[in-house]
Parts: structure tokens; sequence; C-alpha cells
């Protein structure tokens, strides 16, 4: 079965326009473009999207656990670490996101984050 792309029969196109100003169109674009699982999105970085070449990677995945709460793990098997192209609408959609975020960045005082081009330096940190 597919997972990813829209569909006119479930919806997905009015679904994406009544969400398309609020906070979760972006994730729910991605969800709808790529059929990626909720807790793969919600552990996207920057850095695994590379929207010049209109690619994301999935590398990791959270879940939640009565002992630690809230981790983040990698994929359980060796097919759940994979790249997914990406459709012009959702760069389109990553791209608007990011500018929105770095707008929000400068307005509460913490200036901007790196250019979107080097999301995909290597880091150290989990951003």
């Amino acid at each position: 079965m597919s997972r990813g792309g829209l569909s006119a029969g479930r919806g997905d196109y009015e679904l994406l326009e009544r969400l398309r100003d609020h906070p979760l169109f972006t994730l729910t674009a991605l969800a709808l473009h790529t059929g990626a699982r909720r807790n793969e999105l919600l552990a996207l970085r920057w850095r695994d999207i590379d929207l010049d070449a209109a690619k994301l990677t999935i590398e990791q995945s959270l879940e939640q656990t009565s002992a630690l709460g809230i981790r983040v793990k990698a994929p359980k098997t060796k097919k759940g670490k994979r790249t997914i192209s990406l459709p012009a609408a959702a760069v389109e959609a990553l791209r608007a996101h990011w500018r929105a975020q770095q707008e929000q960045r400068l307005a509460l005082g913490i200036g901007r984050s790196w250019p979107i081009a080097q999301c995909s330096r290597p880091s150290t940190d989990n951003s």
C-alpha cells in the first residue's frame, strides 16, 4: 500500500485548505505528501531536510515510555531509515515554515538560525 500522496477522494486537498493558516499546516502537509508516520515527523530536524534536492531523510522517531517519558530513538528496522522525495508543494510549505520560524526567532530576540541551505550541516546537537 502506498502511504504518500494526496487524494481528492479522502478529502486531503480540502483538509490542507482548511489548515492553510493553522500551526499544524506544515506537519499535516508533510504527512499527506510523504506518508511518514507521526512520530517520524515529530522527530524531524532541519538538518534532515534538503529543500534544494527536495528530499527528507527519516533517521529517528519519537517514542513515549512510562519510564523515560518522550525520547528520540532510531527506527526499528533498517528500512525505517530512509530518504523520501518531496513534491514541490511540500518544499514550498517547508520554506514558508522556515521563514516563519526565523521571524518568530527575531521577534523573541534569539536571532536567526542557520540559513536553510546549511541545515544539512553536521551537528552535535539535536536541533
